[in-house]
């Protein structure tokens, strides 16, 4: 199967049938009169529980379909921190509701996946500014400033220069967007030329820290994937990019064809034609007379004198574009080409708009190739790039694109590069005089000593660069020696101050980045990445060899610290915890481009904060379970022991259980493996009773989706696709249920997912993980309910029994079934007495004397531990 075909949710088990799940036969179950009623015997015979009268009189609402979701590449096992799913404002102790690409644990990133997250991305996250203001912000320059430099420009008549008019009419006599590409490169390069040549323009002082920058065709290049996605990656070719002369000159050929790599782009230009039912064909441009443009032909244009080879070296154009949904004409026109003042067109500019910037949207593809480069740019430099600019080009209409972790600014006008190519020529300008900081370079990390910012910009890696961070308290202090509590309420009032073992008056310590492990694949998120670490110098919590990472991410600033409650839950006695060494806000977004902008132009915008953590360096799950099922059950048994103690003792729920967020020590302290609860970036505080803590929220969520509860998934199936902001009282409460919910499911992956077997069975494991990544929302919905022992229409009961472990794991079934029954009774209880998982709308309303977060003594740590470690297989499996 290719990378970019759909997943059919069959698993072909040689074993087993699993029916297919048709978009005809996805009803959610109806819980009608007609319906099967609950028995005595499947609920709770308590007193309380007889005496509360069920209502069966309603339905399930009619549920939206939802399309397939994006899928995300298995990372280096070695250390993933993060797979995250955005949302728009939801509160702080809901449930998460909507993905980036980031969200998955191993399948492809193929342009079919990504394509929903980016327009999402663009729904919701896009705010445009007037053109001029935005140019001044990105380049640091006043508005006046720009306008001396379009006056200057003006009068030096830099339109009348040969080799600049002889490029703009070439550009103007294009049949195809193909036959732009060279021309606007060429036209770029000039200006820039002239722009160093012309000594009118030394009384404005324009410098250019990146002085061997040049403008060249990339079409039909495909930029390298990242070595994190291999072949699963999603093919690019942007139009034309502005790269360092070094990087153009010293590009690799491997098979017969041209390398180039995502972190060389320092910007790029997409360029887009109209649709089918519009005009094409050569611009009418009353700057460009047709008695200027016959007089030049194409002898007369000459290379740049900086150039050793002239741009025409670059491979002609493509026949095909990549990913657009209108496609331009596949070749360029045979004969002689059309004069610029030949015909009149629908999309001829006319001289009257030639002063003033224009209102003209660009094409829906052009915006979603445009935010994939700068997706493909923030994910595939290891972090060196905190955003990245880029253009769209409309025939001759310019718009500007700049994009970050909180989102994409654009400019609310666009600009004809002809008619008004003294505009066109400040902007090129402007961009060329940018420093590595203005482009994107990421601030507070250093690079070696022999590598200015200036001189190394772009790198390709940030190994080698420094960061200097404070073991203050928030260094992952151990917690004061107590007696253990002897009752649940003493436990939940356990201190939470912070207890250091650094004193605050510490010297600060260089942190120098090793070889990068991760990074993040998101275009609006946190943008996490890790680096192996060392210490230039020593902390009380590191001994000497300590194997260390630094995880460095763009965090919503109004969510708690990782640091903080990682503390607050040692300091409360919970274990497996990571051991966290330095932590330190670096930088705030606010600092940039988005502190300069008005209240009103910041209503899709949340500040966010660059933080850096260093950590003991730990193992992912398959490097103990692809070789050994023995531990299973304990990974199971310490985890259930964090998360209960985490709830109850230090009153924080995880929220984000997932197999990349449990990573294991080989040699613990007993001998036994150490699983380590990690990435506390979504936790929440909560109350003794479980109810969130109020605080500022973030508007993105995150959670990881094949291993999301039921109830998660059915409160996504039901509200998603309905609403773009969602009211913040009408998700669920997160409960400590979801995240036990969501560890069995971790357990599960573990057992099917991380042994090594060959085919078939291979296929069928894979098709299985596929399924619960790349299924709808209402397909896994279907799926969890049905492994929980109920019945959905088009699902079936006990789906397990047809769920495939890898031979290695096969003994762990009967205990995994133990584990199904002692829980099972959840679902019925969720249907009769009500859920929080929008109780107005799912099954029944909620019933305030319900016990809403064990569901009656269902999910609670030691009813399952009890039914697991009587079902455990014996002797355990090696």
């Amino acid at each position: 199967m290719s990378s970019t075909e759909k997943t059919s949710t069959t698993i072909p088990n040689p074993s087993s049938t699993i029916p297919v799940y048709s978009p005809s036969a996805l009803e959610l179950p109806s819980l009608t009169k007609e319906s099967p009623k609950f028995t005595q015997e499947s609920l709770p015979t308590t007193p309380e529980a007889l005496s509360t009268p069920l209502d069966t009189s309603h339905a399930l609402p009619e549920l939206p379909r939802t399309p397939p979701r994006p899928a995300k590449n298995l990372v280096n096992p070695r250390f993933a921190l993060v797979r995250s799913m955005d949302n728009n404002g939801s509160s702080s102790g809901s449930t998460p509701l909507k993905a980036n690409p980031s969200s998955r644990v191993n399948s492809s990133q193929t342009l079919e996946n990504i394509n929903p997250f980016i327009k999402s991305d663009l729904d919701n996250h896009e705010t445009k500014i007037p053109f001029k203001r935005l140019v001044a912000k990105l380049c640091d320059i006043d508005e006046s400033q720009f306008d001396n430099l379009v006056q200057a420009i003006r009068k030096a008549s830099w339109l009348n220069d040969p080799c600049v008019r002889n490029a703009a009419v070439r550009f103007c006599q294009g049949v195809s967007e193909e036959d732009r590409y060279e021309p606007f490169a060429e036209l770029s390069n000039h200006i820039l030329r002239l722009a160093k040549e012309d000594a009118s323009l030394a009384e404005l002082e324009i410098t250019y820290p990146i002085s061997d920058g040049v403008w060249c065709r990339s079409d039909p290049i495909v930029i390298q994937r990242h070595k994190q996605h291999g072949r699963n990656g999603a093919e690019r070719k942007p139009d034309v990019v502005y790269l360092r002369r070094r990087h153009l000159d010293a590009e690799a050929v491997v098979g017969g064809k041209r390398v180039r790599k995502w972190f060389e782009l320092i910007l790029y230009c997409e360029h887009k034609e109209p649709g089918p039912a519009e005009e094409k064909g050569p611009i009418v441009c009353s700057v460009l007379s047709a008695t200027q443009s016959q007089g030049i032909s194409n002898s007369q244009q000459a290379p740049l004198a900086s150039q050793p080879h002239p741009l025409s070296r670059l491979t002609t154009p493509s026949s095909s574009h990549e990913d657009s949904e209108e496609q331009p004409p596949s070749g360029r026109s045979s004969g002689k080409r059309k004069r610029v003042d030949g015909g009149s067109q629908a999309s001829a500019v006319s001289g009257s708009s030639a002063k003033r910037a224009r209102q003209v949207t660009a094409p829906k593809n052009a915006r979603m190739q445009a935010a994939g480069y700068a997706l493909e740019i923030l994910s595939n430099t290891d972090g060196s790039r905190s955003h990245c600019i880029g253009l769209i080009l409309f025939r001759q209409d310019l718009s500007i694109w700049y994009y970050d972790a909180s989102g994409i600014v654009t400019t609310a006008e666009t600009i004809p590069i002809i008619d008004q190519f003294e505009t066109f020529a400040a902007i090129i300008i402007s961009l060329a005089r940018c420093t590595p900081k203005q482009l994107g370079a990421t601030p507070r990390i250093d690079p070696p000593a022999d590598k200015t910012p200036t001189n190394h910009f772009p790198p390709e890696t940030m190994e080698g660069y420094t960061i200097s961070l404070t073991p203050v308290p928030i260094d992952g202090g151990r917690p004061e020696t107590r007696a253990a509590p002897s009752s649940a309420s003493q436990a939940e009032s356990v201190p939470t101050k912070l207890v250091s073992s650094v004193p605050r008056e510490a010297s600060r310590v260089t942190v120098t980045l090793g070889s990068p492990i991760f990074s993040q694949y998101a275009l609006v998120g946190r943008h996490t990445i890790v680096y192996r670490a060392t210490l230039n110098g020593s902390i009380a919590t590191c001994p000497p060899g300590t194997a260390l990472v630094v995880k460095i991410s763009q965090q919503v600033s109004t969510r708690p610290r990782e640091s903080d409650l990682l503390n607050q839950a040692r300091n409360a006695g919970v274990k497996n915890l990571p051991e966290l060494h330095l932590a330190e806000d670096l930088w705030n977004l606010d600092d940039g481009l988005r502190g300069s902008l008005s209240e009103a132009e910041q209503k899709n915008y949340e500040a966010r904060t660059l933080r850096a953590l260093v950590y003991t360096e730990y193992q992912a799950l398959d490097s103990l379970f692809s070789t050994s099922a023995k531990y299973l059950g304990e990974m199971v048994y310490q985890m259930l022991d964090c998360l209960h103690d985490l709830r109850h003792r230090a009153l924080i729920l995880h929220r984000d259980i997932s197999f990349n967020n449990i990573m294991v020590l080989l040699d613990g302290p007993d001998g036994k493996p150490l699983f380590i609860l990690n990435d506390f970036d979504l936790a929440t505080r909560v109350t003794k009773d479980g109810q969130q803590v109020a605080s500022a929220t973030s508007k993105h969520r995150t959670g990881t989706l094949p291993f999301m509860a039921w109830e998660v998934l059915y409160d996504l199936c039901a509200t998603h696709e309905n609403v773009k902001v969602i009211n913040t009282n009408s998700t669920a409460p997160h409960r400590l249920r979801y995240d036990f919910e969501s560890l069995l499911y971790v357990a599960m992956w573990c057992a099917s997912q991380c042994e090594s077997v060959s085919k078939p069975l291979a296929h069928t494991v894979a098709a299985q993980a596929k399924g619960w990544e790349l299924g709808t929302y209402k397909q896994l919905y279907i799926e969890k309910s049905g492994l929980l022992g109920e019945a959905p229409q088009g699902g079936m009961a006990n789906a397990l029994s047809n769920f495939t472990f890898t031979p290695r794991f096969e003994p762990w079934r009967e205990w995994f079934e133990a584990w199904l029954e002692t829980v099972a009774p959840s679902v019925s209880l969720g249907k009769a007495y009500g859920t929080e998982a929008y109780p107005s709308k799912l099954y029944f309303k909620k019933r305030p004397d319900f016990d809403y977060e064990t569901m009656k003594g269902v999910w609670t740590r030691d009813a399952i531990v009890s039914a697991l470690r009587s079902a455990e297989p014996t002797p355990l499996p090696e």
